[in-house]
């Protein structure tokens, strides 16, 4: 028999999450989370009739800005 290959694990930021789940995630509504989606803040990506969303780039919105040193 031959060996099983195993798979690289999956980064957790390349996981994607439904709508509920990254409301969930982001603490939002689904107004709130569709209005992100609108502006362009938020990429998400239609498979059918469901939204879902790269991790990274919810971690990405609440990430906090750095500042500049004064």
């Amino acid at each position: 028999m031959g060996q099983l290959k195993r798979e690289a694990p999956i980064d957790d930021d390349d996981v994607l999450l439904n709508s509920t789940e990254a409301m969930e995630f982001l603490r939002i509504s689904r107004s709130k989370l569709y209005r992100l989606i609108e502006s362009g803040q938020l990429p998400g990506y239609k498979v059918g009739s469901t939204w879902v969303f790269y991790k990274r780039d919810l971690r990405a919105l609440v990430k906090p800005a750095r500042v500049a040193d004064a």
